[in-house]
């Protein structure tokens, strides 16, 4: 439930589910951020959240990832943005996905995707029985 005062901040587990090592430049995921488009579950309204600004000099560094290896990158909505879909009437689909080049090329592809919904406290109380 977003309360208008608070920042919403998740992580995203990236697990190497194959049988051989994976490389991926971490340090250039986890500073550009995942890519977030927000939904809004009332109106036919979208918008993608800008990211960090790329370092190009980081797609170098990359992190070896073992087979049932898992790491992490933190991602964040700031109430902001949130406040820009309709604050405490806010009712949102967040996309939240991860492309990064896997096999040691600067081709990015597609990793995985998840959603958040995101409702403000007076959608969340109405989406409530016990408070009817």
């Amino acid at each position: 439930m977003f309360n208008n005062k608070e920042n919403v901040r998740f992580e995203i587990t990236i697990r190497n589910t194959h049988k051989e090592p994976v490389q991926l430049p971490l340090e250039f995921m986890r500073s550009v951020g995942p890519r977030i488009v927000l939904h809004d579950n009332r109106a036919q309204h979208s918008r993608k959240l800008s990211r960090n600004m790329p370092n190009a000099a980081l797609l170098s560094n990359v992190t070896v990832v073992a087979p049932d290896q898992s790491v992490s990158i933190s991602g964040l909505i700031t109430r902001h943005e949130l406040e820009a879909f309709g604050g405490r009437h806010l009712d949102v689909t967040a996309e939240v996905s991860i492309n990064a080049p896997t096999d040691g090329t600067r081709n990015f592809r597609p990793m995985g995707t998840a959603t958040l919904r995101i409702v403000g406290a007076d959608v969340a109380q109405g989406l409530d029985p016990t408070r009817r």
